[in-house]
């Protein structure tokens, strides 16, 4: 794919056909690439949630490859451990971490606590760049275990939850390393 030629809108001519044989939109390793921000993600530690699919899964490989250290929230760990072990094999990079899979339902808030939490141990409170990803779509009406409808729950709630917990270790990385933490929602 060409590096895009219109700063304002980058990736339009590329949108111009978004389904089937043609579909040419840009991959977030894509994105990473032609901002030329790989270098800028060495060392930096990222969480993503939703990543067993879609865009989640792609930004994981992204920012595995850019060189970032990199954490994948998932409902189902068996799965993420072998979309890790694809991204691993598959990748020229072999000098950073391995990523690391946390478990994470985001329709339980006690889920979502003890996700943080495993992330805070396994990163030792560092944290650069967080993307909350994870969703859901056109599922039935239905209830989270808190009493919050699915989709604001799922979608909403639970991120709000999630960025607040980490919030702080946000700023004192962004403190540490004298940079700009991320949130991606």
């Amino acid at each position: 794919m060409p590096s895009p030629q219109n700063p304002y809108q980058p990736y339009a001519v590329v949108h111009a056909k978004a389904n089937g044989p043609d579909d040419a939109r840009p991959s977030p390793a894509d994105i990473v690439r032609d901002a030329n921000i790989g270098d800028e993600l060495h060392g930096k530690v990222v969480l993503i949630t939703g990543a067993t699919s879609g865009t989640g899964l792609e930004s994981v490989r992204a920012m595995y490859e850019g060189g970032a250290t990199v954490f994948a929230t998932a409902r189902d760990i068996p799965k993420m451990d072998k979309i890790i072990e694809q991204i691993v094999s598959s990748s020229h990079v072999k000098d950073i971490p391995r990523p690391v899979a946390i478990e994470m339902h985001l329709d339980d808030l006690d889920s979502v606590r003890q996700g943080a939490k495993t992330f805070e141990e396994k990163s030792g409170g560092k944290l650069n760049i967080l993307i909350n990803n994870a969703g859901v779509a056109g599922v039935p009406y239905g209830q989270t275990k808190n009493g919050f409808e699915v989709h604001f729950g799922t979608n909403h709630v639970s991120h709000f939850l999630l960025f607040n917990l980490l919030k702080p270790l946000l700023i004192a990385s962004s403190k540490a390393t004298d940079t700009t933490s991320r949130l991606v929602n």
